[in-house]
């Protein structure tokens, strides 16, 4: 007669047990934050039956007979089912390459003007036309795209000003009447969609830019830091 999962139970084993599973925890959020969410997501089936081998690799090691497969199985249940379960909350889990994991802030230099958003920017560019010269003082602008949707929330009193673009098309910004920051601005020219500028975040691990516009216009002395630029247009 075969012994009952019951008589297979063993403290020791138990312990061994729960500190492969720990382990294999520790090792699923190290995957989460090394490879990001969306990589985990494709590759959540193959992190869910690790538990299982290792378990089974450990049974192995304290030649237990027979496996108790009933402890090994659950286990690997629960920690596979909580693998699938964090890759379905991607919004609350670090995102490779810093950024944009969870809600984020802009805000205006004196704090008046607020603005929520969440999940990845469209598109993160600068601009080195003669307007975003004059309106940001620096030779060139920065900002970050976001569906409608994405922003969640905005406070604060906003001062509205429309001027046309160097292609002619308008652009109306939004800038703080206090301090006279400006923190979003919506353009004719890049339909629904929202510009952030990017120094309103204040967050060093904010995507780099991957698009460079008017480079005609640039000054040359940028040409350093447009090495890591992917697209570019005059």
């Amino acid at each position: 007669m075969g012994r009952t999962p019951a008589q297979n139970f063993d403290p020791r084993s138990a312990l061994w047990f729960a500190v492969v599973g720990l382990c294999n925890g520790s090792a699923v959020l190290s995957m989460y934050a090394a490879l990001g969410c969306a990589t985990v997501t494709l590759v959540s089936p193959l992190i869910a039956t690790y538990p299982l081998v290792t378990l089974l690799l450990s049974s192995w090691f304290l030649k237990r007979e027979p496996v108790d497969l009933q402890l090994i199985t659950a286990v690997a249940i629960m920690v596979g089912g909580v693998v699938l379960l964090l890759s379905t909350q991607c919004q609350t889990l670090p995102v490779k390459g810093g950024g944009l994991a969870m809600p984020h802030a802009a805000a205006c230099n004196c704090g008046q003007l607020r603005l929520t958003c969440e999940g990845q920017p469209v598109r993160v560019s600068m601009c080195h036309c003669h307007e975003c010269q004059r309106r940001t003082g620096a030779v060139f602008s920065n900002q970050a795209w976001f569906q409608p949707q994405q922003i969640t929330a905005i406070s604060g009193a906003a001062t509205e000003f429309t001027r046309p673009s160097d292609s002619g098309r308008s652009v109306t910004f939004r800038f703080c009447p206090v301090c006279g920051s400006t923190v979003y601005w919506e353009a004719e020219g890049v339909p629904n969609l929202i510009a952030v500028a990017v120094g309103s975040f204040a967050d060093p691990d904010f995507p780099a830019p991957e698009h460079s516009v008017w480079e005609r216009r640039r000054h040359r002395w940028v040409e350093s830091i447009l090495a890591m630029i992917m697209h570019r247009s005059n």
